[in-house]
């Protein structure tokens, strides 16, 4: 089952859509509709509220994001929950005024595996 977190319009049965904005909501539960997520395609927006993406590393098979090529802080702070492990990549390249894009594993376009069943 994939997932989608973004205010972008998506064709209808593609996966689970969550505009960013519910994030923020104590009644919107990410593992309700499954417990695994085979992928996860994500807007990195200002309306995500640090913190709620932390789990979703451990619970996703893929995760695939769309972001600017230079972040802003709120931003890079997303990335960091989803790629703990790029963490000090991610930092310095935000601090030397860098492009993100070499670093991340994946960057999702939107329209890209929409609809698709393999991942």
């Amino acid at each position: 089952m994939k997932l989608y977190i973004t205010g972008q319009k998506l064709k209808p049965l593609c996966g689970v859509v969550i505009h960013p904005q519910f994030l923020g909501l104590k009644v919107t539960h990410l593992t309700l509709a499954s417990q695994t997520w085979d992928a996860l395609f994500i807007d990195i927006d200002e309306d995500i509220p640090e913190g709620s993406l932390r789990f979703l590393p451990s619970k996703c098979k893929s995760i695939r994001v769309s972001c600017p090529e230079r972040p802003s802080l709120h931003q890079l702070h997303l990335l960091v929950e989803l790629y703990p492990e790029l963490d000090g990549k991610l930092r310095k390249a935000f601090l030397k005024g860098e492009g993100i894009g070499g670093i991340l594993p994946e960057m999702w376009e939107y329209g890209e595996e929409v609809g698709r069943e393999s991942v």
